[in-house]
C-alpha cells in the first residue's frame, strides 16, 4: 500500500527486443529444417538445394547465437527480462543443432570421397567402355578408412546372385538403370543400381559386378554420389549394407 491508502503497481520491465528476436529467429530455423527435412525425404526438392538451405540454416543459428550474447549481456548490466525467450529459444533450435552435429562428426570422421569401390584397383564401370579409374588420393583414402571393405564371394551361381540381388533392389525402393556384359560370353555381369543413401539420402549410383568363378560368383561393388563434394560415409555403408542384405537373400533361398 501507498501513504495515501492505494495499491502499489509492480513495474515489468519489458523484455529485450534481442531475446524476443532470438526466441523469433530460432523458432524459423527448426520450421523451416523440419519443412525442409520432409520435401527432402519425400523426394520434394532438388538435392543441390538441400545443401543452401542447410547452409541458410547454420547461418540463421549463428545470427541467433550473437542476438542471444548481446541479450544475455544486456540483461545482465541494465537489468530487464528475456531469459524465458532464450530458454525457449534454446529447446527450439537443440533439435537442428543435434543433427547439424551428427552431419558435422560424419564430415570429421570420413575423408572427403565422392565414390569407392571394393576393387580400387580395377573397380566396376559404370559405363561399358570407360575405365573411369579411381585416383591414388582416393584409394589410400578409401583404404584408411574402409580397410576391411572388399568384394564376397558366394558359393551360388552368378544366375543365383543376380535373381537375389535384383530382389534385394526391388525390397528396399532402389532402381535398375542397365546392365552390361553377359554371363555367357565372358563370365562377367555388371548391374548399374540408383537410389538414396547415406545420412542426408543423397542420390547415388552403384554398380555390382558379378564374375563367374568356377563353382561360386565372386562380386564386387562400386558406389557413387552423385552431388555434393562429401559422402559422409555413405558410400561405404550403402555396400556393406547391400552386402549384407544380398546375404541374406541368398542364405534364405538355400534354406527353402
Amino acid at each position: 500500500m501507498t501513504a495515501l491508502g492505494l495499491p502499489s503497481s509492480k513495474v515489468v520491465l519489458p523484455s529485450h527486443p534481442a531475446a524476443g528476436f532470438t526466441h523469433f529467429l530460432a523458432r524459423l530455423t527448426a520450421i523451416v529444417a523440419l519443412v525442409a527435412g520432409t520435401a527432402h525425404f519425400f523426394g520434394m526438392m532438388a538435392p543441390l538445394s538441400l545443401f543452401w538451405v542447410i547452409g541458410a540454416i547454420v547461418l540463421m543459428l549463428l545470427v541467433s547465437l550473437i542476438t542471444a550474447a548481446i541479450a544475455v549481456r544486456a540483461i545482465w548490466r541494465e537489468g530487464g527480462t528475456g531469459l524465458g525467450d532464450l530458454a525457449s529459444a534454446f529447446l527450439w533450435a537443440l533439435p537442428v543443432l543435434v543433427l547439424l552435429s551428427i552431419g558435422a562428426l560424419h564430415v570429421v570422421g570420413n575423408p572427403p570421397l565422392t565414390e569407392i569401390s571394393t576393387d580400387p584397383a580395377e573397380p566396376p564401370r559404370f559405363l561399358p567402355q570407360e575405365e573411369e579409374p579411381l585416383s591414388l588420393p582416393e584409394i589410400q583414402a578409401q583404404i584408411a578408412a574402409w580397410p576391411d571393405l572388399t568384394g564376397r564371394r558366394y558359393a551360388s551361381s552368378p544366375e543365383e546372385v543376380e535373381e537375389a540381388l535384383r530382389n534385394v533392389i526391388v525390397a528396399n525402393g532402389w532402381y535398375f538403370r542397365g546392365q552390361f556384359g553377359t554371363l555367357d560370353t565372358n563370365g562377367e555381369l555388371t548391374l548399374l543400381i540408383e537410389g538414396r543413401a547415406g545420412i542426408l539420402l543423397l542420390p547415388t549410383r552403384i554398380a555390382v559386378r558379378i564374375t563367374e568363378e568356377g563353382e561360386t560368383s565372386y562380386v564386387d561393388m562400386r558406389s557413387r554420389t552423385l552431388v555434393g563434394a562429401h559422402d559422409l560415409g555413405g558410400n561405404g555403408a550403402v555396400i556393406n549394407r547391400l552386402f549384407d542384405l544380398l546375404t541374406a537373400e541368398l542364405q534364405a533361398t538355400v534354406k527353402t
